[in-house]
């Protein structure tokens, strides 16, 4: 990969970015169709309406940065030294901009994607506050880092555009930002990480690992356990977390984003995990809407939730005896009570509470 030139780079982060935002673009055309045919109207759906339509802009944009950062730095060298070239210190303006604005989108699509696996965590386990306050804490502490990214990159674009565009040294200080960029960089990613892994556990079941682990113990045996275990981690947003995880290694253990092997291997973990934050949520969403997720206990509205019954139910209904009527031969007969007994049971899924009477 050292070999490789900025254009080759650029090409590499395109494919990454387009494949991925192709994948995104079925996936979520696949929920939308699913929440506006398979769900009745509700404020829940609404909700998932616009949490899913946010995310796909987010990441879209993101992905449309990536294509003019790569066509408005085609000159630079692979290391993105300008060597004092005024015509090269632009590419790297233009390229600031982009990277100020991409360091705003990022955290937003944290926040969301983050905070729409908090609150399914927070439903599953009866809306009990105890349960989610350490990963809210941790959500709001990522989206700051985030936040506080931007505000570095932006520090970034004003000291290069005071700078004499003849000089071929870094600025008084750049290399001290750069420091503290990349470790607030890698703070966002390991508490996003963190919540997004505690989570998975909590929703993939109390005990998360052991379920995986009952899930696959006879994997050989049947052949829908492959699908299960497949659920599993799409519901769960694994996928998600490790790209979280990894994007968290490369900025802790490069610090300094020396060398065009290191600024590709940081780049297109980036572009992997800017485009992640919206597919998993999308697949989640998806698997709601058509009632596929492994658990059957969330609340997919308002009037739902208000109407929850137990599970089964028992009661017995008494009917007076209707009064005697004359008969053509003048017979008459007694009276009878007649008992019925009503066995309802209710079954939680994800549409609608399917009920059957044993009569």
């Amino acid at each position: 990969m050292s070999t490789l030139n900025r254009n080759q780079q650029n090409m590499i982060q395109i494919l990454i970015a387009s494949f991925l935002n192709g994948v995104y673009t079925m996936v979520f055309g696949a929920s939308i169709c699913a929440l506006l045919f398979r769900q009745d109207a509700s404020a829940q759906r609404r909700r998932l309406l616009l949490v899913n339509i946010s995310l796909y802009v987010l990441c879209a944009v993101q992905a449309a940065i990536t294509f003019w950062q790569s066509f408005a730095t085609t000159d630079l060298p692979p290391d993105g030294d300008s060597g004092g070239d005024p015509r090269l210190v632009r590419e790297l303006l233009q390229n600031d901009v982009a990277e100020v604005i991409g360091g705003v989108l990022v955290p937003c699509a944290n926040l969301i994607a983050d905070g729409l696996l908090v609150w399914r965590c927070y439903v599953l386990y009866d809306r009990r506050v105890s349960v989610v306050a350490v990963p809210i804490v941790l959500l709001i502490a990522g989206t700051s880092c985030g936040f506080a990214v931007a505000v570095f990159e932006s520090k970034f674009y004003w000291i290069r555009l005071h700078a004499p565009l003849d000089s071929a040294v870094p600025p008084p200080g750049w290399t001290a930002l750069v420091m503290q960029l990349t470790a607030i960089a890698a703070a966002m990613y390991t508490t996003s990480a963190i919540t997004n892994l505690s989570m998975s556990g909590l929703i993939a079941n109390p005990g998360g690992a052991f379920r995986i682990w009952k899930a696959t113990r006879n994997i050989g045996k049947n052949k829908t356990r492959y699908l299960r275990v497949a659920s599993l981690l799409l519901e769960t947003g694994l996928l998600y977390s490790v790209s979280l995880v990894l994007s968290a290694i490369v900025m802790a253990l490069n610090p300094s984003k020396t060398g065009a092997t290191d600024a590709l291997v940081v780049d297109c973990v980036g572009q992997t995990t800017q485009q992640l934050v919206g597919i998993f949520p999308a697949v989640i969403i998806l698997m709601v809407a058509l009632g596929k997720t492994s658990d059957q206990t969330i609340v997919y509205s308002d009037t739902q939730n208000n109407n929850r019954v137990q599970r089964s139910h028992v009661s017995s209904i008494h009917f007076a005896s209707p009064p005697a009527r004359t008969q053509a031969s003048g017979a008459t007969g007694p009276t009878h009570s007649i008992e019925l007994e009503t066995r309802s049971i209710f079954l939680a899924t994800s549409e609608h509470a399917v009920k059957a009477e044993e009569v």
